[in-house]
């Protein structure tokens, strides 16, 4: 699965308010293998990163949920 949400923020491309819909910031949030994850990196690079301010970061991520604890 994955999670889109709205983002703001300042950085070296300058501020984002994200108050207009078409100058607002998304972040997407994917966990996957790490196959598929150095995929889509590659990917994002290729057909956005030429014409968008992106960043992509990989990190490993341990899922806990509720019926673990049990």
């Amino acid at each position: 699965g994955y999670t889109i949400t709205n983002a703001r923020g300042r950085g070296t491309q300058g501020s984002r308010q994200a108050s207009w819909e078409a100058n607002s910031n998304i972040r997407i949030e994917i966990i996957c293998n790490a196959a598929f994850a150095t995929e889509m990196g590659q990917y994002l690079q290729a057909q956005y990163y030429p014409n968008y301010a992106m960043v992509t970061f990989i990190s490993d991520v341990q899922v806990l949920r509720p019926e673990k604890f049990e």
